[in-house]
């Protein structure tokens, strides 16, 4: 039996999942069997596992990365994992597929992989699927293929929607019905995460009330740099601005703080659970700054280990597991918060704050 911190919370939340009772749950492999047979991907351990990244780097990917790990020892402590392997492809599919061909060489018995492309790694993700030789687990990223053994992560397409309705109803009781000028900021379009959250998710939204004007709209990367100058424009060209969406917290830090160094009338912004805004959020809430903040919790790549576990020791899961996104609220932020650590971490996490120190070199 493994026992270690977190044995008992992520027993207690994949006992969910196994059961097929998740959080929030949509069939699309509507060809494929609802679960997994029994014993079908079973195998005596030890493992190796591969983890095919779409991206690496970055703060987020950097705790989400560190998860994994720290699972992965834990199973390599317990004698059930001798190896594994992690690649990122900097978010070029044509790289994705060489990497995974790769792990393969290696002889990995199960592979995760958070896909750089909704579309482009299918051919070879449907051929390992209908080899039947090993489990391929998808996570964190849109993905429209139907051939896998599991996918496991949170609804982007959620986090869109969560932000646009907050912000409509911001909106609302400003106006008395849904009217208001706002201005978005983008990821990276046509990235699959972009597309669910922006595309697919806020955009359907905001369409649905003509007296919501949208203003302006840039992309930021996902970077507070480029999101600041993008926003610099934006607000300089706007006199009037009622509320932000924009698809991640680095770039909604970024809009508040043009909007404070401009002298702007604080507004609604969609935002994250990025730590400096929910710092700043605290800071700014009397003077009429307010949020919400979607989360994509780091911790969902432990879960996705665990899945690949479970089929490997012969157990069966429901396929298509995409839970609702959790969000943070003014009436819980006091608990996600870390003040004492710096803004770039991601709040919504199972690392401890002294593993986030740790992690990226603080001092106590």
């Amino acid at each position: 039996m493994l026992l270690n911190k977190w044995a008992k919370w992520f027993g207690l939340v994949m006992v969910a999942f196994l059961v097929g009772v998740p959080v929030f749950a949509v069939s699309q492999a509507e060809e494929l069997p609802e679960y997994t047979l029994l014993g079908q991907y079973k195998k005596a351990p030890p493992y190796k596992i591969g983890f095919s990244q779409h991206l690496s780097g970055i703060d987020w990917t950097t705790q989400w990365q560190r998860e994994f790990e720290l699972q992965a020892e834990m199973y390599k402590k317990a004698g059930i994992i001798s190896e594994y392997y992690i690649v990122s492809c900097m978010g070029d599919p044509s790289k994705q597929i060489a990497d995974i061909e790769d792990l393969l060489a290696k002889g990995v018995d199960a592979l995760i992989i958070s896909p750089s492309s909704p579309t482009a790694l299918i051919p070879l993700i449907d051929r390992i699927y209908d080899e039947g030789k090993i489990p391929v687990i998808i996570t964190h990223a849109p993905y429209d293929g139907h051939k896998y053994s599991a996918m496991i992560m949170s609804d982007d397409y959620d986090f869109g929607r969560k932000g646009a309705m907050w912000l409509v109803e911001k909106l609302t009781e400003k106006y008395g019905k849904p009217k208001g000028k706002i201005i978005v900021l983008e990821g990276i379009p046509g990235a699959g995460c972009n597309e669910a959250r922006w595309t697919r998710g806020a955009k359907p939204i905001f369409e649905q009330y003509p007296e919501i004007q949208i203003v302006g709209i840039g992309a930021g990367d996902w970077d507070y740099a480029k999101a600041k100058a993008v926003a610099e424009s934006l607000v300089a060209a706007n006199p009037e601005i009622d509320g932000v969406w924009t698809a991640g917290g680095q770039m909604t830090l970024a809009v508040l703080d043009v909007f404070l160094e401009m002298g702007r009338p604080l507004v609604p912004m969609v935002g994250e659970d990025y730590n400096g805004l929910l710092k700043k959020w605290i800071q700014y809430k009397a003077q009429g700054f307010d949020t919400i903040a979607p989360c994509k919790p780091t911790w969902d790549s432990r879960m996705a280990l665990d899945i690949a576990i479970y089929l490997l020791r012969g157990m069966t899961v429901k396929r298509y597991q995409v839970y609702e996104t959790p969000y943070i609220t003014w009436e819980t932020v006091h608990k996600y918060v870390r003040p004492e650590l710096p803004d770039y971490i991601w709040a919504n996490t199972s690392l401890t704050d002294e593993e986030l120190r740790e992690l990226f070199g603080l001092k106590k």
